[in-house]
């Protein structure tokens, strides 16, 4: 059996176990890795880290991931919400990077306008330091 990822990517039966196995968190499987690939898959340790590395199984778990804690992130960021208003700066950090993306980049001064005095001053000033012996 195989199946097609949101990337188009040809999935077979244990790389599809493979990918649900590692969206799960850590505290929630029921065996190692290397224990999982030997006794669920029949594989061997180096070829499940090879293909734990393969662009098609790292999209489907991230996307498995999203997916499966989806209707969570209302709950996280008014958590993170309250936070930030409770005066945890790390929560409003978060916060706001999540809800207003660029909110926090810093803006350059305009730059100063300069008389033709002071510009003359500037350049010569420069002349003297690059050009001592004009």
């Amino acid at each position: 059996m195989k199946i097609i990822n949101a990337t188009n990517q040809i999935l077979d039966a244990n790389k599809l176990k493979l990918v649900e196995y590692l969206s799960l968190p850590k505290a929630h499987r029921s065996m190692s890795l290397k224990a999982f690939a030997r006794q669920i898959l029949g594989i061997s340790e180096p070829t499940i880290h090879a293909w734990k590395k393969e662009a098609a199984v790292v999209m489907s778990v991230k996307r498995t991931i999203e997916n499966r804690f989806a209707d969570d992130i209302p709950d996280v960021l008014l958590a993170l919400k309250n936070n930030a208003i409770a005066g945890n700066p790390r929560a409003a950090r978060l916060f706001l990077d999540y809800v207003a993306p660029g909110y926090n980049q810093e803006v350059a001064p305009p730059p100063k306008e300069y008389t033709k005095q002071e510009l003359d001053e500037i350049i010569r000033d420069l002349e003297k330091k690059f050009y001592p012996n004009k």
